[in-house]
């Protein structure tokens, strides 16, 4: 059975912070933070196995699709996109390892995607 873990920020708190990046470099935001869709958000659910906050899942809809290190020198190589995760989960399965239970991983460090 799936349960959500306790979100560490609320849904206003998440638009308040990329609200505040918007305005703080508009141009450069808009061309380098995208958001995820509902399916890429519901397969990252599937390949965690847990289900995902709502608060975990409006942010990623505002930065779900953001290259690796595209958010440089805001958010220093953090991988935050779908691909990235869903990446992240598959190498793990592969080697039989598993996070532990009702655990979704929020970003990876790895600065190598290109995508």
């Amino acid at each position: 059975m799936k349960t959500a873990l306790k979100p560490a920020l609320k849904t206003k708190e998440i638009e308040e912070i990329v609200n505040y990046l918007r305005k703080l470099a508009p141009s450069f935001f808009a061309k380098h933070m995208h958001g995820a869709s509902e399916g890429e958000i519901a397969q990252v659910e599937a390949a965690s196995g847990a289900s995902m906050s709502k608060n975990h899942r409006e942010f990623l809809k505002f930065m779900g699709a953001t290259p690796i290190g595209r958010l440089n020198p805001f958010l220093k190589d953090r991988g935050f996109s779908v691909k990235r995760l869903l990446a992240f989960y598959a190498d793990i399965h592969e080697e039989g390892e598993r996070l532990p239970p009702n655990v979704v991983l929020f970003s990876t460090p790895e600065h190598t995607e290109n995508t």
